[in-house]
């Protein structure tokens, strides 16, 4: 039966990123970052390690992140809701909603998960956010 199972190819899911959510939101900074870092290099997972690098207090790796980011939304047009991340994770919020302003324009996928991303706690008490969940139609 195990040679059986070998032979579908089912690709095990990479549960990588999912754990570096979790020990973020546990406050484990040091194994989020490891467990991002080994989750790859993709937009996607650079602004989740971002945002644990500014909740860290490693601001010049968030800083770096940042950098990062806007060469793909230079090259590829993918990185705003990401980058928006990273400013969230360092309290700068009226870089943070900038960034999700232009995320919103540019039909970024990532938008969808405003609801849940807890990268974007700290933005949920201002009046923007609920504005914006409303125009993306995230509202009951």
């Amino acid at each position: 039966m195990t040679q059986t199972v070998r032979n579908l190819r089912i690709n095990v899911p990479d549960w990588t990123f999912l754990l570096g959510e979790i020990f973020a939101e546990r406050h484990m900074y040091p194994e989020s970052i490891a467990a991002f870092q080994k989750a790859g290099d993709g937009p996607y997972t650079l602004g989740h390690l971002g945002n644990v690098y500014a909740r860290a207090g490693k601001t010049n790796e968030a800083r770096d992140a940042i950098a990062r980011l806007q060469k793909f939304v230079h090259q590829d047009g993918v990185g705003r809701y990401e980058i928006a991340l990273i400013y969230a994770g360092l309290g700068q919020n009226a870089e943070a909603f900038d960034w999700l302003e232009q995320s919103y324009r540019a039909h970024d996928v990532g938008l969808i998960y405003l609801r849940v991303d807890p990268c974007l706690d700290s933005l949920r008490a201002d009046p923007r956010f609920a504005d914006l969940m409303r125009r993306v139609g995230l509202t009951r």
